[in-house]
């Protein structure tokens, strides 16, 4: 599935968590709006030894509706539902044809559900526990589902202080392997990292960096290209975001931007064709995003 989810509540951070579940009571939601640059390529058999390089959606606007509300004092539940406004590409046709039917429309994305608890909270550091859960019931055709249910258990941990923030996202993602091209997608190690700093106090304008990876962990498949190693990828991107919290107000608002990281590459022994660089099936090559939230507060 394309896209990315972001946080609910209020933070610097649209990939990763700040380490601490909502309070009893306190509700929030936001919308996390992406454009997304050719986020589906696929690389299959042709002439050229080392494949052909396929847009399989080249261009897709995305929000992430996504809430999170406190049932404790260190347990939350989250939920979340992309809309595909529109996704334009060539589509899977384009494998056997040059001149397929274009890829175009607006589609639903998988809803996720998880839970989180806080396990650990001493002063400026805090670990946080998630398990989510992805439902098979986007439109697949239009590469906006997985084609079975997917499970993520990871934890996050954060120090925050001063004005500063670094936070370390480690998990696993359980989801069923399947052929994208000529690599194979599936399982996957959750790698990530980010770095914020307040530009005005109290979180007011803050700006933050942040990257991510997920190793695939399905084996590779054989490959009926010659010069193809056969490896899988490794899905990567980096982000920044500022994001503006005017104080004593319960609404938020950010924008930001991103790539792939080189580590998101298709492996050949002799590369020969252009881009051949960035064609990690699931990572967009650009990544723009605004977006704006609120947060009620309990007790």
């Amino acid at each position: 599935m394309l896209g990315a989810s972001g946080p609910a509540e209020a933070g610097p951070f649209r990939t990763l968590s700040l380490g601490q579940a909502l309070p009893l009571g306190e509700f929030a939601l936001s919308a996390n709006t992406w454009y997304l640059v050719r986020p589906a390529e696929m690389v299959v058999s042709s002439p050229d030894p080392n494949g052909r390089t396929i847009d399989v959606v080249s261009r897709a606007t995305v929000i992430d509706w996504r809430a999170a509300v406190g049932i404790g004092r260190r347990l939350d539940l989250t939920a979340a539902w992309p809309v595909f406004i529109d996704a334009r590409g060539a589509g899977s046709d384009a494998i056997s044809t040059q001149k397929p039917e274009a890829l175009h429309g607006a589609a639903l994305g998988d809803p996720r559900l998880g839970v989180r608890s806080n396990v650990y909270s001493h002063e400026a550091l805090r670990l946080m526990l998630r398990n989510e859960w992805t439902l098979p019931l986007g439109a697949s055709e239009h590469y906006a589902g997985n084609t079975a249910a997917t499970s993520t258990l990871a934890i996050t941990g954060v120090w925050d202080q001063d004005g500063w923030a670094v936070a370390i996202d480690l998990g696993y993602r359980a989801s069923r392997a399947v052929r994208f091209g000529d690599v194979r997608l599936g399982s996957s190690a959750i790698v990530g990292l980010g770095l914020a700093r307040d530009i005005l106090p109290r979180h007011v304008l803050t700006v933050g960096l942040e990257a991510w990876a997920n190793p695939v962990l399905a084996s590779a498949p054989t490959s009926d290209m010659p010069n193809a190693s056969g490896n899988t990828v490794i899905p990567s991107e980096w982000l920044f975001s500022a994001q503006l919290h005017p104080e004593y107000f319960p609404f938020w608002f950010w924008l930001g931007g991103g790539s792939a990281l080189p580590i998101s590459h298709r492996d050949t022994q002799d590369v020969s064709f252009a881009d051949s660089s960035f064609v990690a099936p699931s990572t967009p090559r650009i990544r723009l995003g605004l977006g704006a939230g609120f947060l009620l507060g309990g007790t």
